[in-house]
């Protein structure tokens, strides 16, 4: 089966961020993805937007985050491209276990930042970053299932 892709860009301001979910929504009704699989990709994907206009732009509105969208007819991969200061190497390991290093019966310490990355990686099949030449790159990755009748 032949890969479709699509690739999205917007400047880095957070009231673009919605631009990105309508189409991500879009692709994934094309793709006859499960709803349920739709909002938690949709969810992912917004999360690793805002994470490159707020921590690697610094909230910087002039650059650009990129986003290529890859159906391969078993899988959804999802790259979320920008140029600004890359994450630490132990961001993903780490930022995965505080999320779950947590009391929830201390509700006053029951963080309510910094979790992104914990969703991504609860969601999605496979996360990976890479530092390239041309960019920071936080690659998703969904398997297909079928839709529920």
């Amino acid at each position: 089966m032949t890969t479709k892709s699509i690739q999205l860009a917007i400047r880095s301001r957070l009231e673009n961020v919605p631009q990105i979910a309508a189409a991500l929504r879009g692709l994934c009704r094309a793709a006859q993805l499960p709803l349920e699989d739709c909002r938690a990709i949709e969810l992912c994907v917004t999360e690793a937007v805002v994470n490159s206009i707020e921590h690697a732009y610094g909230r910087d509105t002039e650059e650009e985050v990129g986003v290529t969208i890859s159906d391969d007819g078993t899988s959804i991969t999802i790259a979320v491209r920008d140029t600004g200061t890359p994450m630490a190497a132990d961001t993903l390991a780490r930022k995965k276990q505080e999320a779950i290093a947590f009391d929830p019966a201390d509700v006053g310490r029951i963080p309510t930042t910094g979790r992104g990355l914990a969703i991504i990686q609860s969601y999605m099949d496979t996360v990976d970053y890479r530092i390239e030449p041309d960019g920071n790159f936080l690659v998703m990755r969904k398997e297909k299932h079928p839709p529920e009748e």
